[in-house]
């Protein structure tokens, strides 16, 4: 089974189960905050893979807000 919750949700969640001491609410927070980004990489990185193998030709170049 498969949930999705927004950042907000959790932190409701978050408060309703651990109500009291906060500085392990903040660090099981800060978990489920690296977990979902690190999720996020691996898709973005299997999508770009995925793009390559189907052979589409990627033409853009990472933004360093040195030309805009």
């Amino acid at each position: 089974m498969t949930y999705h919750f927004n950042m907000k949700e959790i932190d409701i969640l978050l408060k309703q189960w651990i109500p009291v001491n906060t500085i392990i609410r903040e660090k099981i927070r800060n978990a489920i905050i690296k977990h979902k980004m690190e999720s996020m990489d691996l898709a973005y990185k299997a999508g770009h893979e995925a793009g390559i193998e189907a052979g589409f030709e990627f033409k853009y170049k990472q933004n360093t807000n040195e030309d805009g």
